[in-house]
This record gives C-alpha cells, sequence and structure tokens, in this order.
C-alpha cells in the first residue's frame, strides 16, 4: 500500500492542530540535554583523545545507569507538569501536588546531568 496525498495531508493537518510552542520548546530542551551529553561523552573517549584519562569502573557505571534515570525522571516530570497545568485553576489543590512531583523529578534529572557533564569533563581535563 503506498501513502497517498491525502494520508500526507491529513498526517500534517493533524501536527499543525497539535503544534503548540510550550511542546516545542520541551522536545528542543530534551534534544538539547540528550545531545549535549552525546556530545561531552563522545569527546571524552580516551581512544581517541590523548588528553583523557580511562574511567573508572565506579565513574562508568554512574554514567550508564544515570541515563535510563535521567530520562524516565524527565519525562515523568514533564508529565506532571503538563498535569499541572490542566489542574491549576480547577483543582488548584491537587495541581499543587503535581507540581511538587515534577519539581523534584526535574531536579533529580537536572542533578544527575550535571554531575555526568562534571564527571566526563574532568576525565579531559575541561573543567
Amino acid at each position: 500500500m503506498l501513502i497517498s496525498k491525502r494520508d500526507i495531508q491529513e498526517a500534517w493537518r493533524a501536527a499543525q492542530a497539535a503544534f503548540t510552542w510550550p511542546l516545542f520548546f520541551t522536545m528542543a530542551g530534551i534534544a538539547l540535554v540528550v545531545g549535549g551529553l552525546a556530545y561531552v561523552g563522545g569527546h571524552s573517549d580516551p581512544r581517541y583523545r590523548t588528553l583523557c584519562t580511562d574511567p573508572s569502573d565506579a565513574a562508568f557505571l554512574f554514567f550508564f545507569i544515570s541515563i535510563p534515570v535521567i530520562g524516565v525522571c524527565g519525562l515523568v516530570g514533564l508529565g506532571e507538569g503538563v498535569q499541572w497545568g490542566k489542574l491549576r485553576h480547577k483543582q488548584p489543590a491537587f495541581a499543587r501536588g503535581h507540581m511538587v512531583r515534577a519539581s523534584i523529578l526535574l531536579g533529580i534529572a537536572l542533578v544527575l546531568i550535571v554531575a555526568d557533564a562534571t564527571g566526563l569533563m574532568k576525565l579531559c581535563r575541561m573543567l
């Protein structure tokens, strides 16, 4: 089955209807964080850069275990933020709980991102 021109037009209209600027900035932020960690991680490989030292086993495990934790905390925190946005006017008491959880989860993700980036930059004496 081929994709018809009508299918493409309907998909484009649906994408336009779903687009919001907060969604755009959220996705751009996620791309910057993931891209930044990948860039720093790729440039701290001692096989390709003579200035870099080999990471210890603990640093290696911390980096690779923290990546899924960052992803889960970030995505669930963003979801809690969306719930806060939906409930903030109708049910402020419930909305406060969502905001607290979103702040905690996004804070955990931010701390892990900073720790990962700092650790990787120390491997190559960039800090």
